[in-house]
């Protein structure tokens, strides 16, 4: 679903069928909240069905309030154009992912290392990390970063299975 109108600040028809499928929707792919005051009701509920998002946010993006929601069932998440400031670090519906994508654009990844980390340690059941950053640091940094994961508060990340990082 893609917003029709996205500056438009009066209720959009995609508005309305959110409002009535949230509850049974399983994946999210596209830039469905892009708009400074959405009129949507459904962010503020739980999305108990909603396994995968993939999401570009924007400047004024609701796409942080979404992660913010009750998501028991979320696993896979994509999120390109992460910046330190707005990323939702601490959602709680992050602990249960097996798959995290985070792109990192406007921002060098050592910016928001610290907060990766723990967001990383709070994850037990992460299997897929993919870092995509267009700064070269992104692998001198994740390397040091990860060789030190016994470190207390570092992740351990035991049972990652692939690690793809991308510059």
């Amino acid at each position: 679903l893609e917003s029709l109108s996205s500056s438009s600040l009066e209720p959009q028809p995609e508005d309305y069928i959110l409002s009535k499928i949230h509850h049974r929707l399983r994946n999210i792919t596209g830039d469905v909240f892009q708009r400074a005051s959405p009129p949507y009701g459904s962010l503020s509920r739980s999305w108990l069905m909603l396994e995968e998002f993939d999401v570009s946010p924007g400047e004024h993006d609701s796409s942080i309030r979404l992660i913010l929601c009750d998501l028991p069932r979320l696993r896979r998440l994509t999120w390109v154009y992460v910046k330190n400031s707005t990323f939702p670090w601490e959602a709680p519906s992050l602990t249960s992912l097996s798959f995290l994508r985070l792109d990192f654009v406007d921002e060098p990844i050592y910016a928001s290392m610290d907060n990766l980390l723990g967001m990383l340690a709070r994850i037990p059941s992460l299997r897929h990390l993919q870092l995509w950053s267009l700064d070269e640091t992104v692998v001198l940094a994740s390397s040091h970063y990860m060789a030190r994961s016994h470190t207390a508060g570092r992740p351990r990340l035991a049972d990652l299975e692939t690690l793809v990082l991308v510059m």
